[in-house]
């Protein structure tokens, strides 16, 4: 049942990006950009895209972290996705994963907000062992294991 809600997810994820058109920030609302640059005013190497029902950016910040945003039409945003350095991870998070997880060490971390839900996407990685991608949330609740070959 996961791997299938897995699947669904990458699938409807590729339609997204199949649909989606890039943009000059010329053409993106000016709410959203007032609330963009509210929200992230270090951004740089910016990047837009027209989703069918959201504005979609791409953008690094300090230290050259990764970060893509969701915006709505009038400025909110939907969606937060940030490449984190393991070392930011919570320490719940860090004793989940050296427990039920023995073996495996964190190859990166993104941080994902949702409204105000939190959750992390972890590659693990271990020798003579299956990779693993982990969504978990900030609760420590696992919502998926996706083994790598």
């Amino acid at each position: 049942m996961r791997h299938l809600l897995i699947l669904l997810t990458f699938l409807l994820g590729s339609f997204g990006t199949i649909i989606g058109q890039d943009i000059a920030q010329s053409q993106v609302p000016q709410a959203i950009l007032t609330a963009f640059s509210e929200d992230f005013s270090n951004a740089r190497d910016v990047e837009w895209e027209r989703k069918e029902t959201y504005y979609e950016v791409e953008f690094d910040t300090r230290w050259g972290r990764d970060h893509e945003a969701w915006y709505d039409e009038n400025g909110n945003m939907l969606y937060h996705k940030e490449e984190i350095p393991n070392r930011e991870l919570p320490q719940l998070i860090v004793d989940i994963v050296n427990s039920e997880f023995e073996g495996y060490k964190v190859d990166d971390a993104d941080k994902i907000t949702e409204g105000e839900e939190v959750r992390y996407l972890i590659a693990l990685d271990a020798r003579r062992m299956h990779d693993i991608d982990l969504l978990i949330r900030e609760d420590g609740e696992i919502i998926s294991e996706v083994y790598d070959d």
